[in-house]
């Protein structure tokens, strides 16, 4: 089975679909992407045990069928960082990806799509979405971040708390010594109010 894939395009997908694959010891699939291919999209999913991440980009891939494939993410980055072509085949054969290009090609094993940890996605769709500022959200983890405690053994203290509440929408972090806290007013007509959760420092 080929399936021809734009390079450029691909790798900067994966590298956001990808960015929970790390070296794990424990769990040596959690060191691989999951990457489903159809007609008119990729989907590529990564995680490290407690967070995952899944992301989504429309191409035409011409693919008829769809087609899993979990493979070892550091590899397969840092071999499409060494290509030139824009274009390259993928062709999976035998638990097997080959990567073909006008320079030569790469066989990278295949770990199987079932054993890949499963997030039942529909529970995220049940909750109440809340929109905010992209600017602001990025320079209240860039502030916060380093107030963030590492005491493993405190596990509340080791992200990030947001809160949603009577309209004011904040965030604080501290590592019991220092804390950081900054917040600001939301519109009085936001649908939705009196939330609370915390971000893990490793999604950060």
């Amino acid at each position: 089975m080929n399936i021809q894939i734009n390079r450029q395009e691909f790798l900067k997908h994966l590298t956001i679909g990808g960015a929970y694959a790390k070296l794990n010891r424990v769990l040596p699939i959690l060191e691989n992407v999951k990457i489903e291919i159809n007609k008119d999209y990729i989907n590529f999913e990564s995680s490290d045990g407690e967070n995952t991440i899944k992301h989504k980009y429309q191409t035409n891939t011409m693919q008829e069928d769809c087609v899993y494939i979990v493979v070892n993410y550091s590899d397969l980055v840092n071999y499409l960082k060494l290509i030139k072509d824009n274009n390259v085949i993928f062709e999976v054969e035998n638990n097997n990806i080959k990567i073909i290009h006008s320079k030569g090609d790469v066989v990278y094993p295949l770990m199987d799509a079932d054993d890949f940890p499963k997030v039942n996605y529909e529970d995220c769709n049940n909750g109440e979405a809340l929109t905010i500022n992209s600017n602001l959200f990025l320079e209240w983890l860039n502030k916060a971040t380093p107030f963030i405690s590492t005491d493993e053994l405190r596990p509340a203290m080791t992200g990030i708390f947001f809160y949603n509440i009577d309209n004011e929408l904040g965030c604080c972090a501290s590592n019991s010594h220092i804390l950081y806290t900054s917040f600001n007013k939301l519109d009085n007509n936001s649908s939705v109010n009196n939330q609370e959760w915390i971000i893990n420092k490793n999604s950060i």
